[in-house]
């Protein structure tokens, strides 16, 4: 009784947690919430297992690319602004993709000058 649009909802939702594996699927679920178990049959109940998967998918992937760019060296925009451009490809220069390769060196630079930074940390 008004099960029917929940049916495929709810394969399709499995078919994601599937594609994810269910390790870590389960491991996303208990980095975000505190009761994840409780929170599926909730969401099962309603029947919105896909529409679930796919809000708590791109709040991942937003998270994501808010951690890469608060590691930017300079901000030259805004969030919104970068973020437009990651799915535009209009990056004007700053892709990943159009950036040359790093060499051992410039990582062995990069971890010397973080230790560098940690060595000289005093906590108060």
């Amino acid at each position: 009784f008004g099960q029917e649009g929940r049916v495929p909802g709810f394969y399709t939702g499995c078919c994601k947690i599937s594609a994810l594996g269910e390790t870590r699927f389960m491991d996303l679920l208990y980095h975000r919430y505190a009761d994840p178990v409780s929170l599926l049959n909730t969401v099962v109940g309603f029947g919105d297992l896909d529409g679930f998967l796919d809000t708590m998918l791109k709040q991942i992937d937003d998270d994501w690319l808010w951690e890469l760019y608060l590691h930017q060296l300079f901000h030259e925009r805004s969030f919104t602004d970068w973020k437009a451009s990651l799915e535009t490809g209009s990056t004007g220069g700053s892709s990943p993709a159009q950036a040359s390769p790093v060499t051992r060196e410039e990582i062995s630079e990069t971890v010397k000058r973080s230790r560098d930074i940690l060595d000289a940390f005093v906590p108060e």
